[in-house]
């Protein structure tokens, strides 16, 4: 008897929280023959350090934002290795940081990027890859961090505007989404 095999796609807002909230999952669904894919939408270029000996204040020094960056781009490679996620996909965002921080309004901050803009480039990867399963934060973000919150607001918009043929017909183009 043939398995069927789905696809899975896990939606975050920075490297690291395949590994904090969906690794189990993912990891499962890799070891049962699925196809799994983990988009992230930030760089993660304001998350806390947490490496023995290594003293970074993103915060405050642009080139620790950008070495910080670079760490998360490493780490999401090994977890990807290490979970046997099929494909990984990063959107480029700049992390908005924690709710209420001045970088937060910063023009490049996650939170701040049109939801239609970043929905079309997730509805190319739906239509790519046609999961069966999404998964993302809640409409709280978890504990209501701004980048988590803006993931499930750009999911659920994507999921939804990948349904609709006319809609971001071209991926980013917006057609009849309404």
């Amino acid at each position: 008897m043939t398995r069927q095999t789905s696809t899975l796609m896990v939606v975050h807002a920075h490297p690291d929280d395949e590994a904090s909230s969906t690794g189990g999952l993912l990891r499962l669904a890799a070891e049962q023959g699925h196809t799994t894919i983990v988009v992230t939408c930030t760089h993660g270029d304001l998350g806390e350090v947490k490496i023995p000996g290594l003293r970074l204040n993103p915060r405050r020094d642009p080139a620790d934002r950008q070495r910080l960056a670079l760490i998360r781009q490493e780490e999401l490679a090994q977890a990807a290795a290490m979970l046997g996620i099929t494909h990984v996909y990063r959107l480029g965002y700049h992390d908005s940081g924690m709710a209420g921080w001045a970088s937060n309004q910063e023009r490049q901050a996650f939170v701040q990027a049109p939801l239609e803009d970043v929905t079309g480039r997730l509805v190319s990867l739906i239509r790519l890859h046609r999961p069966e399963v999404v998964v993302t934060y809640d409409a709280h973000g978890g504990y209501g961090h701004p980048d988590h919150i803006m993931a499930h607001r750009v999911t659920m918009a994507s999921v939804a505007a990948a349904a609709v043929a006319d809609c971001f017909p071209q991926g980013r183009v917006p057609g009849a989404c309404g």
